[in-house]
């Protein structure tokens, strides 16, 4: 039997209690600016909340109803000598493969430090906006989260120069919001915070250390005349490597206990095409009259990918849960990376049909079929119990050599189909993963909010009147035009959103430059036109 959540409520009360890096509160907020109400922790598991004992992604919010019970970040990967390194979290009823904070240099790591960090920045797009018309007014004090956001890292401990991403106005690699500087966030309404892997052994999976960092952004939108929008929190992970090793067969994945209301009637299914899984009712009524049961007419959650593809998927069972042994979930860090690559624990592919273990014909996928179509390969078609369900999605292999980054963009998408049943919730989340896509895919919503970082530029300080730049956004090419007479030694430099320095002209001594992309990846760029003494022009590029 799986299991349950009462008790396992009751072994992290008991681990929390006797571990002392974790005895303190876990730092937390909320994204609560749609229809959906998420705790965010300052620490791997997301949606939990520590310190209540208690899911919270409620939705719709202050319904005391929930979809998912904790969504946390699996990586792994090996080194040049085959070396297996691995960090991921379910519950951390056992153990812990993430800390808070930054990576830094061995010695540096304290209570003190785990403390410091022990925080997440909620911040909305509105009051950056505010900033950045009145950080210049006489007297002006900043929200103590724009004054606190942790732009730098401090390298006498190790920590890397740039930490969370801003805007720097006056271009000089300090973080100082009296100087005009501000957060760069995403969405309207925005939660981020920074954890390692780095901090100590891993004693969730045994695994070796990757010495990562990665930066977290949970973020929303205000757009309730867009349902799909409305319903839908996103997040953003920035995957640095800050250690020396060079990593091959990296394989990245989302762990995701399902709850839709009442926990023990879920039935879970993915679709490759729209590169998301979900979890839906196993019967038209959700619960028999619990209080977080949905009843009638109950919802389906999605877990999307947006910026890669969904390459694998697979549904994990509890041991005495039912099922061979190779299908219950991991122990051993190398048990998590067979997982992560679309393997059962024994090292045999996923199969096709039944449960998805023993077959003859390979599949990366477990139940990719169509709810509504009972000739698909799904849960209700093959005639399982609904229950409990614990699920992981992921995709690789890829490189992450030491300094790289790694990105993910991920949505989770509620729907609910008022006139329909457990089977039409299916149908309608499809309809609303979709939009999510083609929104994300545009880099618009239909309140006009982007997923990009949000950028508002100051032009009177920008001298945008004296640098015109033509086309932006650009693919291939575009033309820096200088509105100054005889321009001589002018200097053109492009930085990443991070600050870092991309790309230098030098000794320019005319009044158009052509800008060829070469081997720069899409994204939101900023330029620097300067002479020896002074700043010409600043400003952003877009790259698509």
């Amino acid at each position: 039997m799986k299991t349950n959540k009462f008790l396992l409520t009751l072994i992290l009360v008991i681990f929390l209690s006797i571990n002392f890096s974790y005895a303190q509160e876990i730092a937390h907020d909320s994204i609560n600016i749609g229809n959906i109400n998420a705790v965010i922790n300052a620490s791997n598991p997301m949606f939990y909340d520590f310190n209540t004992m208690a899911p919270h992604f409620e939705v719709p919010k202050a319904s005391g109803k929930n979809t998912i019970y904790v969504n946390s970040l699996w990586i792994g990967g090996l080194d040049d000598a085959g070396q297996l390194h691995l960090a991921a979290e379910r519950y951390r009823q056992f153990g812990i493969d993430f800390w808070q904070g930054p990576v830094m240099d061995s010695a540096s790591y304290s209570p003190y430090q785990d403390s410091l960090w022990n925080k997440v920045w909620k911040i909305n797009k509105s009051d950056i906006d505010y900033h950045i018309s009145h950080w210049q007014d006489p007297g002006y004090i900043p929200l103590q989260v724009i004054a606190d956001w942790p732009g730098n890292g401090n390298t006498n401990l190790g920590q890397a120069v740039k930490l969370a991403p801003y805007f720097d106005n006056n271009y000089d690699g300090i973080y100082n919001p009296l100087d005009g500087d501000y957060p760069l966030i995403r969405g309207d309404q925005s939660v981020f915070f920074i954890i390692n892997d780095d901090r100590d052994i891993h004693t969730e999976t045994g695994g070796d250390k990757l010495g990562i960092e990665v930066h977290v952004t949970a973020y929303a939108f205000d757009c309730p005349v867009d349902s799909a929008i409305h319903n839908t929190v996103f997040l953003h992970y920035d995957i640095y490597n800050r250690s020396d090793n060079n990593y091959h067969g990296i394989y990245i994945g989302d762990f995701a206990d399902f709850d839709l209301g009442y926990a023990n009637d879920d039935y879970i299914g993915c679709d490759p095409t729209l590169d998301f899984f979900f979890a839906y009712n196993g019967y038209s009524t959700d619960g028999s009259g619990q209080p977080g049961a949905y009843g009638n007419h109950p919802p389906a959650q999605a877990v999307t990918f947006l910026n890669e593809p969904l390459n694998y998927f697979v549904y994990l069972v509890a041991m005495g849960g039912g099922g061979p042994w190779a299908m219950t979930i991991p122990n051993t860090a190398v048990e998590y990376y067979t997982f992560l690559r679309g393997l059962w624990k024994d090292s045999t592919h996923f199969t096709l049909g039944g449960n998805g273990y023993g077959g003859t014909i390979p599949t990366n996928y477990i139940f990719p079929g169509d709810p509504n179509d009972t000739t698909q390969w799904n849960e209700a078609s093959v005639g399982n119990y609904p229950y409990d369900r614990r699920v992981v999605g992921s995709y690789g292999p890829s490189n992450l050599n030491a300094g790289d980054i790694k990105q993910l963009d991920m949505a989770f998408v509620f729907a609910r189909d008022f006139y329909g049943d457990n089977l039409t919730s299916v149908y309608l989340l499809k309809q609303r993963v979709d939009d999510i896509r083609n929104y994300y895919a545009n880099n618009t919503t239909p309140c006009g909010g982007c997923f990009n970082v949000n950028i508002k530029e100051n032009t009177n300080l920008h001298q945008a009147d004296k640098v015109i730049v033509y086309p932006n956004p650009f693919n291939n090419s575009t033309t820096f035009k200088i509105n100054i007479h005889s321009p001589q030694n002018l200097t053109l430099i492009i930085y990443d959103i991070t600050g870092r320095e991309i790309k230098k002209i030098e000794h320019i001594n005319k009044n158009k430059i052509s800008f060829t992309r070469e081997n720069i990846n899409n994204g939101l760029y900023f330029y620097k036109i300067k002479s020896s003494d002074k700043t010409i022009g600043i400003g952003k590029l877009i790259i698509n």
